[in-house]
């Protein structure tokens, strides 16, 4: 889930934006990879991850985003 500042989409993303956030400490373990992302941390993980050399592709989950849009 990409967790964004506004809501675009109506009442169900207005819905979603506000429920998320506290789902996040049930999400552990294998759901771990469910937990909502903010915007500027996915856009961060990805221009830093274009730097990378790497495969034509990768599927990268929650706490590879974050780990990658800290790196310096």
């Amino acid at each position: 889930m990409i967790l964004t500042p506004t809501n675009r989409y109506g009442m169900a993303q207005a819905i979603t934006l506000k429920v998320w956030p506290f789902l996040k400490p049930f999400l552990r373990g294998g759901l771990r990879k469910y937990r909502g992302i903010p915007v500027h941390v996915l856009g961060q993980a990805m221009a830093k991850n274009i730097f990378k050399e790497a495969k034509s592709y990768e599927i990268l989950q929650w706490d590879q985003f974050y780990a990658t849009a800290e790196k310096d």
